[in-house]
């Protein structure tokens, strides 16, 4: 492996989008699957993210939060046991230049891309607004540039090499 370089600007955005993606777990996502779980005092109603999501998917037409389906519980809760402990090592280890994260890296992407295609699906048939599938494509774009990213970078992810290649 040759000398590292410093991280250039899709490797920040990569990192901000996967820590983004936990606070977006916890404070989101989790509630569809958790807050019945810990009933009707539980801190998301208590710090209005319940009221926010809510609006949210009142706002946007997004009837998978409205009305979650057994399928869309199975895959938050995939979020919650795989994705949410990736995203927590994957932002520190592609911040650190771990050329490890390759492999994890592209096992997500390829989760969420594979399903972010139902999700899209739904969404569409059922009248999401522009904007609530502007907002959901935000788990396509990233992981697709993680993927690109992986796949541009030749044998070493974070290696001097592929940035002299790059300039």
């Amino acid at each position: 492996m040759g000398s590292r370089r410093p991280l250039d600007a899709l490797d920040w955005v990569i990192v901000v989008y996967l820590a983004s993606h936990v606070a977006t777990v916890f404070a989101i996502d989790s509630q569809l699957v958790l807050a019945d779980v810990l009933g009707p005092d539980n801190v998301w109603e208590q710090l209005g993210l319940a009221d926010a999501l809510r609006q949210w998917s009142s706002l946007v037409g997004d009837s998978l939060v409205s009305n979650p389906p057994t399928w869309f519980k199975a895959v938050i809760w995939c979020e919650l046991l795989l994705q949410l402990p990736f995203c927590a090592v994957g932002a520190w280890a592609w911040a650190a230049r771990k050329e490890w994260i390759r492999l994890p890296a592209a096992l997500y992407a390829g989760h969420v891309l594979t399903t972010m295609a139902p999700i899209v699906a739904v969404l569409v048939q059922d009248g999401a607004t522009p904007l609530g599938l502007a907002v959901y494509g935000l788990w396509i774009l990233f992981p697709a540039l993680m993927l690109t990213r992986i796949a541009g970078a030749g044998q070493d992810l974070f290696s001097a090499k592929l940035q002299a290649k790059r300039d």
